[in-house]
């Protein structure tokens, strides 16, 4: 019983010392998993609450809509000279594709450009919503089915997705404000937080999106949860917006919420 004892007391010191280390000398996340043909599959699900009035607090229905998404590196390819990676999203079964271009530096993981910009991830407080509300980007445009000669659009410069090393406090510029969109988008990791799924816990750090001196986008949160296996979750909200018609005539007040799930 003593040897038992020892050995159980043995098995927690460790358990301890490697939580102390975690704790006192975690150098964070290096690197994103790159590897051509890697594969994500997350479950979508959108809840829209609808508002009995554009002045009102209360909520009188809402929609919840399921679908799937997959996530895959599919190629390396070259643009302008530079070496990046094709991520392919696809959503089912809406059936939108989107193409991204990724490639790491010392710096972090950067997006070179883009086909179809992908479904937007934002609303203006007064203004039309249109499709999806998630994409593997994270800021996008407009909402459609990829064709096979649609333009190829860099990113100038380069965004900076993720920082390395990506630990508990990092702050960062993730889009700089531009002449199509004054708005400037930072990134900051706030928390490590392990997540299960599926009987496998994931050790995450949690990001936040934070946007900069801008009142249209007042109300609306973003948060990824990122492990050295990629992107676990990723969960968006739109605190309210009113959806208007293509005259400019309110329509319904919603609020809208976004969650991606790994599976």
């Amino acid at each position: 019983m003593r040897k038992f004892n020892t050995v159980i007391a043995a098995f927690f010191l460790a358990i301890l010392v490697l939580a102390c280390d975690r704790e006192n000398g975690y150098d964070g996340l290096a690197g994103y998993p790159m590897k051509t043909g890697t594969i994500w599959s997350y479950d979508r699900t959108i809840y829209i609450d609808y508002f009995e009035s554009e002045q009102s607090e209360k909520i009188v229905s809402t929609d919840t809509i399921l679908s799937e998404v997959m996530v895959i590196i599919m190629k390396d390819t070259v643009l302008n000279g530079k070496y990046v990676k094709c991520f392919g999203a696809y959503d089912y079964p809406v059936t939108f594709r989107s193409m991204e271009y990724f490639f790491e530096d010392a710096e972090g993981l950067k997006c070179y450009g883009y086909r179809n910009p992908g479904p937007v991830v934002y609303a203006r407080k007064n203004g039309s919503v249109t499709g999806n509300l998630l994409s593997f980007r994270g800021v996008s445009g407009t909402v459609g089915m990829m064709m096979d000669d649609s333009p190829i659009y860099l990113e100038e410069p380069p965004t900076l997705n993720i920082k390395y090393p990506l630990r508990k406090g990092i702050q960062w510029t993730y889009r700089y404000p531009r002449q199509d969109m004054p708005l400037q988008i930072d990134k900051k990791a706030v928390a490590e937080e392990v997540l299960e799924r599926n009987g496998k816990l994931f050790e995450c750090i949690k990001v936040e999106y934070i946007y900069m001196n801008s009142e249209v986008f007042n109300g609306f949160q973003m948060t990824d949860w990122i492990a050295e296996e990629g992107l676990v979750q990723r969960i968006s909200a739109i605190d309210r917006v009113t959806l208007t018609s293509g005259e400019g005539e309110p329509l319904r007040t919603v609020r809208i919420r976004e969650i991606l799930t790994l599976k």
